[in-house]
């Protein structure tokens, strides 16, 4: 499985979609999801921005790396290997808790301008 295929998948499991549903919404075959996911294939970028607003996420998300202090953060990266092997619920619940942390970011920056 590649990086692009994982996050597709983890955001598609997130959301409590299914491959089909999740096809059905950008218009492809859900055996396509399928590849994506799997890494057999790679989405083209107008399917990656389908995606995007599919599962509420910026398309670069798909392709950039986590960064942080202009490399990779090894915390960041441990934490998405042991996010992996957590239930459903608990992703949720970390999704969650970085949302608010992001809406917040948001909040902060619009009442600085």
């Amino acid at each position: 499985m590649t990086e692009i295929g994982a996050r597709i998948k983890r955001l598609r499991k997130s959301k409590k979609l299914t491959q089909e549903q999740l096809a059905d919404m950008i218009r492809i075959s859900y055996s396509t999801v399928s590849l994506y996911e799997s890494g057999k294939r790679t989405p083209s970028v107008d399917v990656l921005e389908k995606l995007g607003i599919a599962l509420n996420v910026d398309p670069s998300f798909f392709v950039t790396q986590i960064e942080d202090r202009g490399e990779e953060d090894p915390r960041i990266t441990q934490m998405a290997k042991d996010m992996q092997n957590l239930p459903d619920e608990a992703i949720n619940l970390i999704e969650k808790i970085v949302e608010v942390y992001r809406i917040k970011k948001d909040l902060k920056s619009t009442k600085e301008k």
